[in-house]
């Protein structure tokens, strides 16, 4: 069983995790602004314990819970590991086995606060502040190092309550790392900083083709950290 389970933007300990309460004026959703590919998703991602799976082609997002306990056979690998902190360091203090974590049938990016995974596809981060940046020619991407998804035990944060001893607990999960950096959290001194890089980001789909991303706010219009509004072209 794991104790101390909790999301961000319920009240509990206000200030630590973000600047302001849930922004019950925040419209969520997916909202096409021309009939180019253009569109904006506004995502209410504030919560530790849900992954949001986007689908671009139908233009839906499906949220589902993390995992907390094991009710079958395990997989040898989902669950949740418990870290200790110390600035880049992470020193793993315990495993808790879970299942794994569930999936719609189709998907192609996957946000958790922050953390984000591909459904088989890979991302990099371009030069771009704006997808009006972009090149109309994709092709000068071809030979760029693209980054696939990978699996980690000390990215996807699942529970803050130890985070003044800087005790975190993390889910074992694939994510891609290039595209998580898109927005980041720093422990380092408790309570957490936030930072962007402001760029555009490119994503590879499992088909082959391209979407490009823009993360241009982390932070609801009420000021708290975890809604986000992000500029989108697909296809790209």
């Amino acid at each position: 069983m794991l104790v101390g389970l909790l999301s961000a933007c319920d009240g509990i300990m206000d200030g630590i995790y973000d600047d302001a309460p849930a922004d019950t004026d925040f419209s969520e959703g997916i909202t096409v602004t021309d009939a180019n590919g253009r569109m904006t998703l506004f995502l209410n991602a504030c919560s530790y314990t849900q992954w949001h799976y986007i689908n671009l082609n139908d233009l839906t997002v499906t949220s589902l819970d993390i995992p907390t306990a094991l009710t079958g056979d395990w997989d040898g690998q989902s669950g949740w590991t418990y870290n200790l902190v110390e600035g880049t360091r992470y020193t793993q203090l315990s495993t808790v086995q879970t299942d794994a974590q569930p999936e719609p049938e189709s998907w192609d990016l996957a946000i958790h606060h922050f953390d984000v995974r591909t459904h088989n596809g890979a991302a990099l981060m371009t030069d771009a502040t704006s997808i009006d940046q972009l090149a109309p020619n994709q092709g000068q991407y071809a030979n760029e190092s693209w980054t696939y998804d990978s699996w980690t035990t000390n990215q996807v944060i699942t529970d803050l309550t130890a985070m003044m001893a800087f005790r975190i607990g993390y889910q074992n999960i694939n994510v891609n790392k290039a595209l998580s950096t898109w927005a980041t959290m720093d422990f380092s001194t408790p309570p957490p900083t936030y930072d962007s890089t402001g760029k555009v980001y490119i994503v590879k789909l499992a088909d082959g083709t391209l979407a490009a991303l823009h993360l241009k706010s982390y932070i609801s219009p009420a000021g708290t950290k975890g809604y986000l509004t992000i500029d989108i072209k697909y296809p790209y």
